[in-house]
């Protein structure tokens, strides 16, 4: 299916961070994903709120994404979007049948429900919604290193999800928000198509003819 990966601000506070191997991490996951030749890039969409200036890997994430034949939109404003969903809907020309994958910082916060775009507006706006944990990051819920906030802040988004009946589960598949922990089960949409000579390291360009 149609894919759309919403990026919330990925850079996060890395001042902040005890252990600068939990955002390296974080960065080797999206790029398992964006630079996975097996996508259909035709199928697979991304999203990112406003790119912090220093945030250069992200940047030159974008590039390489744009180079091979992705569709990648960066907001324009730092923080909120007005109209959110709307908006992007508009711009990918989306519908229902999209499934929406969703990472970025905070876990607990803009991930899930403290911005106009996070998982919890998408799926109550009907679309297939997936939290990929691997990529989101934790920087303001409370402990005294990374290990602790990032699992308080799991615990916290476990909570608000099943206070707000939001969480997918057995009995219901589909019914909720997944979290998911593994690239396998996000339901990526894969190309048939062989690599052909036309591409040189994932990128399109052009040989010439024989």
């Amino acid at each position: 299916m149609n894919t759309l990966l919403v990026l919330m601000d990925f850079n996060g506070h890395p001042d902040f961070t005890t252990d600068p191997i939990t955002d390296i991490i974080r960065y080797s996951n999206l790029t398992d994903i964006l630079y996975n030749r097996s996508i259909d890039r035709q199928k697979f969409h991304i999203f990112t709120t406003k790119i912090a200036k220093k945030d250069r890997k992200l940047f030159d994430i974008k590039e390489q994404c744009i180079k091979r034949g992705n569709k990648f939109v960066e907001a324009e404003v730092d923080y909120s979007i007005e109209n959110g969903i709307k908006d992007l809907e508009y711009a990918f020309d989306m519908d229902m049948s999209w499934q929406i994958i969703i990472g970025g910082t905070n876990t607990s916060g803009c991930v899930y429900k403290n911005h106009s775009l996070g998982a919890y507006y998408w799926h109550k706006a009907g679309y297939k919604t997936a939290i990929y944990t691997p990529i989101c990051g934790e920087y303001q819920a409370m402990g005294i290193n990374d290990f602790e906030k990032n699992t308080n802040g799991l615990t916290h988004l476990f909570n608000d999800m099943i206070d707000d009946d939001t969480l997918d589960h057995a009995n219901q598949p589909g019914f909720g928000i997944r979290l998911v922990n593994e690239i396998r089960k996000l339901n990526l949409p894969y190309s048939n198509k062989s690599l052909n000579r036309s591409y040189v390291h994932d990128t399109l360009v052009s040989l010439p003819k024989k």
